[in-house]
Parts: C-alpha cells; structure tokens; sequence
C-alpha cells in the first residue's frame, strides 16, 4: 500500500500558548526523534520504498 500525504498542505493545529517550551514536538521534529524513530521502525527497503512513494505522488500532482 502506498503513502501518501492527504491534503496539499500539511495541518497546523492550536496550541496553548506557553505549552510549547518542552514536549514531543521539540523532540521528534527538531532533535531528530522522528529519523531516530523510522530507523528502528522501518527496514532500509521499506524506507525506500516510502521515498519512492513521495516521488511518485508529487509527480502525479504536478
């Protein structure tokens, strides 16, 4: 099955303000957790083949 994003535009939710000083955000987007975790997730062939899967989308979009 491939992978895609759904909307053209990724969805940026509220927050409360003051609530973003720690948290997983920080962590996952700006430390790296997110790369740290596809890595011990996803095999070295699954990660390909999401990446193939993005090209394909975004050529398919124009």
């Amino acid at each position: 099955m491939a992978t895609r994003q759904i909307g053209r535009q990724s969805i940026t939710f509220p927050y409360v303000p003051g609530s973003q000083a720690a948290g997983l955000y920080l962590q996952n987007v700006w430390n790296g957790g997110n790369d740290a975790a596809v890595e011990r997730i996803y095999s070295p062939a699954a990660v390909e083949a999401i990446r193939q899967d993005a090209v394909r989308a975004e050529s398919a979009a124009g």
